[in-house]
Parts: structure tokens; C-alpha cells; sequence
């Protein structure tokens, strides 16, 4: 049947073209959602950079909100698309979305008011300009198949395809985001992974490559001359100056960011990075949110084994010596400051975590929950500092959940396929 509100110059296409531009419009928003969902935290920051560079003031409390809903929206959207369902209502909604988000691309291309756009989290960061360029490409397949719903493959039937939806939200969106909101992120896309040594992330960068060159004078004319032309230069010329190229430009370590200090304002961050060095850090990045109950567990479960626990804040030491916080700093053996961005890029805690150092590496991270379900353990006791045995369960977790969802999902729809699709 012939949909003449969407008869667009589009709906001429061939159905293959737009079974193809269904699919992949509906994979890359599924996607998107899915690298965002991994670290929803990090959306959230992302979220109230733009705010920040608009001139918006909103809560962290607001930001993480809108973080979920886009999250949700955008996997809702890809699934719908993906499956061919409420095909009209689906293609309007992405029409909708697109075409303004493409608009705002353009401004964030020609003002640059953002490092990076954050549409796949920090899993694939591409320039904003490039950034323009692909809405534009996924804007053209958005409007082919809005013109043309009625070639869309459909997957299950809309009457059935609700409890296709929901299941899908449920198994691989609603649940996932809850997941990583409330523990650290099943995959760290960010530098301070699990394995990394800090050596390596804090002072292993690289130097740039420069051509030093000179300018000296005779008769009136000047004459740039390079290191080995040097010999060249007699009592007959003068120097003028000299200039520097850079061919290759220096490299900051990934981990530049990453320094601690101590009461007295020193980096302790080359100690850490240190063959040897050992430490268990329990990360907080908002000391009036710091609960009790999780410092003290923390501190009885690692004085247990004879070890102790350094509080790395993002608070002043002013303020605590004005005792803006009371005694919450009291208990722990040590206390170190680090800038907020950079807590939230090691840990994404909320608002505390627990980092482990072991022979200079990072060898364990973990909401407050998950440290001590397993600080418990024999193994831990036995040698607290030893790599996480088990250091790819969260990815591993990630792709079986979502690999069985996808599953249950598949197979509800080849069972209300067979009752017919209308």
C-alpha cells in the first residue's frame, strides 16, 4: 500500500537499499547506546560540558537523568528500527532527532565549544568536524527511509513486537546501564585500565623532534644554516638568530593528569609508579557524600590483613583542616589529593571506589560493594597486591548477558513471526 504522507523523491529507492540503511541505522544507534551505557557516568560529564558551554547551570543529580534518557532513547530507537516496528512512528521519531542534532553538529564544528562530541562515550572519539560530516550521511539515510516505511523489513508483527521491545530494553539496556551506573564499568575505555603501569601512563612520553637551524649575516644577505653547515661559518659572518622547526611534536604521557599530592603539596605519584610500590587507594571524589559505613568496612576488611588504606579526595586540605567535612578523614592512615575530573577518569566513583596498586601497576578497581565481597577472600588476604585473577569477568559478563539477550530476543521473534506478520 502506497504511503502518500511520505512520499518523498526517496521512495523510489529499492527495498534492498532500504532494508540496508534500516539495518544499519538501527545497529549504529544500539551501538551508540551501548558504548554510552558502559560508562553512563561518563555521558553524564559529557552532558554537562555542553551545558557548561551553553551557559546552562544544571546538577549532577540533572545531568545524570538526561545521561539515562538519552542512553534509553537511543537504544529504544536502534531496537524499533532494527526490528522494523510502529515503522511510521519509528522513521518520524529518527527524523525528529536527527535533524536538529545534525544542526547542533554543525554549530560544535564551527565553534569547537567541546573536545569531542561524546557520541560513542570514550570508546571511539572522532573530531567534531568529522563528527558533522557523519550526521550528514545518517541524516540522508534517516529521510530514505522515512519516505519509504513501507519497504522497512519487518521483523515481528507490531502487535507483537511490544514484548520483542520490552524484553530487548529490559535484557540488554535497562539493566546493563543500571549495572555500570552502580559498578565500575564492565569495560574501561579510559587510560587507567586494570594491567596499565602507571611508569608507563605518568612519565613514559615522548619527546618531539626538532631542526635547529642559524641565521647569519654578510654583505647585506642572510643565510640560514643547519647543524652540519656550521663548519661552514668564518669570522666573516654575523650571527643574526636562530630557529627552531618542529618536525615531530613532543607526546604527553596517557596518564598526565594522574598527580597526586600530599598534605605538604608534593607529587607522590612517582612513588607509586615505582617497581615495588604498593598501595590500596580508596578514591572518593565528594567528601560530603563520603558514607561511614563504607570507609569503615573498607578499613576494617584491609586492616584485617595488616595493610593499610590512603583516602585519595578532591577536596582541599584547607577545608578539611577547617573541618568542613568533620571526622570523616580521621580513620584512614593516609590522605592524598587529586584533582576531581581526573578521580572521575580513574574510577567514575560515586561517589567512592577502591584502586589497588601493586608493583607500581594497577591491579584491581571496584565500587565499595565489589572490594569487599572479594576482600574477603582467601586469596586476597593471602597476597592483596597480585593482578586480578579474573580481570576480564566484566567483559566477559557484558558480551554473554547481552549475547543471551540477544538470543531470547531473536527467538521471541521467529515465534510471533510464525503466527504472521501484518
Amino acid at each position: 500500500m502506497t504511503n502518500k504522507a511520505h512520499n518523498l523523491p526517496f521512495s523510489k529507492v529499492p527495498k534492498w537499499l532500504v532494508w540496508t540503511s534500516q539495518a544499519f541505522l538501527g545497529l549504529l544507534f544500539m551501538f551508540s547506546a551501548t558504548v554510552k551505557g558502559i560508562d553512563a557516568m561518563g555521558t553524564s560529564i559529557k552532558i554537562g560540558e555542553y551545558m557548561t558551554a551553553f551557559g546552562w547551570t544544571v546538577g549532577e543529580s540533572v545531568s545524570r537523568i538526561l545521561s539515562f534518557a538519552l542512553i534509553d532513547f537511543e537504544f529504544f530507537l536502534g531496537l524499533v528500527l532494527f526490528a522494523g516496528l510502529w515503522r511510521k512512528v519509528a522513521t518520524s521519531a529518527l527524523v525528529v532527532f536527527m535533524f536538529p542534532l545534525t544542526l547542533l553538529t554543525l554549530y560544535i564544528a564551527i565553534a569547537n565549544p567541546v573536545a569531542d562530541c561524546g557520541c560513542f562515550g570514550d570508546a571511539l572519539k572522532i573530531s567534531n568536524t568529522a563528527t558533522f560530516w557523519k550526521n550528514i550521511f545518517l541524516f540522508v539515510l534517516a529521510v530514505l527511509v522515512f519516505s519509504s516505511p513501507a519497504k522497512m523489513y519487518r521483523f515481528v508483527s507490531d502487535k507483537h513486537g511490544v514484548w520483542v521491545v520490552l524484553l530487548g530494553f529490559i535484557l540488554t539496556s535497562g539493566g546493563f546501564v543500571v549495572l555500570n551506573s552502580f559498578h565500575v564499568p564492565v569495560i574501561d575505555f579510559r587510560p587507567y585500565k586494570v594491567g596499565r603501569d602507571l611508569y608507563e601512563l605518568t612519565e613514559a612520553g615522548k619527546d618531539g623532534v626538532y631542526d635547529y637551524r642559524f641565521v647569519y649575516e654578510k654583505d647585506g644577505k642572510e643565510r640560514t644554516f643547519t647543524m652540519d653547515e656550521l663548519t661552514q661559518v668564518d669570522s666573516t659572518w654575523t650571527y643574526v638568530r636562530d630557529e627552531t622547526v618542529e618536525l615531530v611534536p613532543p607526546k604527553d604521557p596517557e596518564g598526565v593528569d594522574l598527580v597526586l599530592f600530599n598534605k605538604e603539596g608534593i607529587p607522590v605519584t612517582p612513588g607509586l609508579a615505582r617497581k615495588g610500590a604498593n598501595a590500596i587507594l580508596f578514591v572518593n571524589t565528594d567528601l560530603s557524600r563520603l558514607r561511614d559505613s563504607d570507609a569503615e568496612d573498607v578499613l576494617d576488611a584491609v586492616h584485617g590483613i595488616g595493610e593499610s588504606v590512603t583516602l585519595v579526595m578532591s577536596e582541599s586540605f584547607e577545608r578539611v583542616d577547617r573541618g568542613d567535612f568533620g571526622d570523616k578523614t580521621v580513620p584512614f592512615d593516609d590522605i592524598l589529593y587529586l584533582d576531581k575530573s581526573t578521580s572521575l577518569t580513574l574510577v567514575r566513583s560515586n561517589p567512592s571506589a577502591v584502586v589497588v596498586i601493586g608493583d607500581g601497576k594497577i591491579v584491581r578497581k571496584a565500587s565499595v560493594s565489589d572490594f569487599l565481597s572479594f576482600a574477603r577472600e582467601i586469596d586476597f588476604a593471602s597476597d592483596p597486591y597480585r593482578l586480578d585473577a579474573n580481570l576480564h569477568r566484566g567483559r566477559n559478563l557484558l558480551f554473554g548477558s547481552m549475547g543471551l539477550g540477544l538470543l531470547a530476543l531473536f527467538g521471541f521473534g521467529l515465534y510471533f513471526r510464525r503466527k504472521g506478520v501484518k
